[in-house]
């Protein structure tokens, strides 16, 4: 079994992101869930992640 890539979400509004980062291929009710700004509670897109984001993502999972 393949472990899911890491995705990002971000806020149109406010611009706050998050990097997401399944465990696991088992889902799991969180997954199933909308992402929520918790400044603005607006529903956050997937964004492309950039190489930072990779980098950053390489190293600390």
């Amino acid at each position: 079994m393949t472990k899911p890539k890491p995705y990002k979400v971000r806020c149109e509004k406010c611009n706050y992101s998050t990097t997401v980062r399944p465990r696991s291929d088992c889902l799991d009710p969180k997954d199933l869930t909308k992402q929520i700004c918790p400044t603005c509670k607006l529903i956050m897109p997937r964004v492309p992640m950039g190489m930072l984001d990779k980098f950053i993502v390489a190293f600390t999972s």
